[in-house]
């Protein structure tokens, strides 16, 4: 099999098991998710999602750690893909070594590798991870704000930000008194201005081109 296609069948396998695998000892990410009181169902849609969110970029995080221990000993690495010891020793000491550190998705992805003969190729699958889904993983949004959002209008507002930009969010709130109300939202190179000054200006606007009528 061509390697290019290995490292990306390997690290779509890790990504696409991670998502799915939501376990119960994972912390959950307190819902974020803008609207009137979200029905039970809504709460839990968004409570699912939010531990999607986390548990990518954490698993993510374990395999960069474990690639920076192989840069710092790199005897470590060389005995991941010595043909000569028995996988059931390697396994072992995958477990050994990261049993408190690492959780049991990387570990047993690890193994898979090891156990497949692809150990030599963990650096290029890490790097693959980082590049293609660590990134994508959130898009930063900084939320100007003229008072504080409580958790609800928060999750709402994520929620929604999410489906309009079809991807992972992560806000970023800054009070801003001149806006008066309302909120302004800095997406990439989006920009969404529903503060009450950018109302005032085009009502002041509209003000400026309107025909009086008399009134009789």
């Amino acid at each position: 099999m061509n390697q290019e296609i290995l490292i990306r069948r390997y690290s779509e396998a890790f990504v696409g098991h991670v998502q799915k695998t939501i376990q119960s000892d994972r912390p959950e990410c307190r819902i974020q998710s803008v609207l009137p009181e979200p029905s039970r169902t809504e709460r839990s849609e968004v409570t699912a999602e939010c531990r999607i969110q986390s548990v990518l970029p954490e698993a993510i995080g374990e395999l960069l750690a474990i690639k920076k221990i192989m840069e710092m000993c790199p005897d470590f690495g060389l005995l991941l893909k010595n043909p000569e010891i028995p996988s059931a020793e390697k396994c072992a000491l995958v477990d050994a070594a990261f049993q408190t550190s690492v959780s049991e998705d990387v570990r047993n992805f690890l193994k898979l590798l090891i156990e497949h003969k692809r150990a030599l190729f963990l650096v290029a699958i890490i790097d693959y991870i980082r590049e293609h889904y660590l990134r994508a993983a959130y898009m930063n949004v900084l939320v100007k704000t003229a008072s504080m959002l409580d958790d609800d209008l928060l999750a709402g507002l994520t929620k929604q930000l999410e489906r309009k930009l079809q991807r992972s969010v992560r806000l970023f709130i800054e009070l801003d008194g001149n806006l008066l109300g309302g909120l302004q939202i800095f997406a990439g190179n989006k920009i969404i201005d529903a503060s009450v000054r950018k109302r005032l200006s085009q009502v002041k606007d509209i003000l400026k081109t309107a025909e009086l009528i008399p009134w009789k």
